[in-house]
């Protein structure tokens, strides 16, 4: 999650905001779905944040790519959690919240 500052009540990043969390996530994609062995399953932007949600098949080989991923940035306001979803139920839920909306 890299989180930002909104110029407005939209919550929405600014435009350079926005831009450098395209590269982020060029940068971590390019690494880490380079073999498939971890996917981005979702995003979401907004309340000042950018929220990815990613799947690996092992967390330790996952965040060795990640670091590397952003070795190429200046600091981030980043926060990484790692939780256990062998049935890939939170995103089942996002496919199901937006199939409700339609």
């Amino acid at each position: 999650m890299v989180k930002n500052n909104s110029p407005d009540e939209t919550l929405l990043p600014h435009k350079i905001d926005l831009d450098l969390m395209e590269q982020v996530e060029e940068a971590l994609a390019d690494i880490l779905e380079d073999d498939s062995q971890t996917i981005l399953a979702f995003s979401f932007t907004g309340e000042n944040e950018r929220w990815w949600a990613w799947y690996t098949t092992d967390v330790d080989i996952a965040g060795e790519r990640l670091n590397a991923a952003l070795a190429g940035f200046d600091e981030l306001p980043i926060s990484i959690t790692a939780n256990t979803d062998p049935d890939w139920d939170e995103y089942n839920g996002v496919l199901e919240d937006f199939a409700e909306g339609t």
